[in-house]
């Protein structure tokens, strides 16, 4: 009998890896960021409130 050693990582391991980093870019993103303070932001749908939509480059007006 003989035993093939693959030096590729399974599925299982990639997962396991990707899982871990998207945890560890959460709990660093938490740690260093300030708390949102729900009164000064802005609504996430304004539909009829006449306000327009800023930040996003989609969201300048044309000139």
């Amino acid at each position: 009998m003989t035993v093939t050693i693959s030096a590729r990582p399974g599925r299982l391991a990639v997962a396991a890896l990707i899982l871990a980093a998207t945890a560890a870019l959460i709990a660093v993103d938490l740690a260093t960021s300030d708390p949102i303070n729900p009164f000064a932001a802005p609504p996430p749908l304004a539909f009829g409130s006449g306000q327009s939509g800023g930040g996003a480059h989609c969201a300048t007006p044309v000139r």
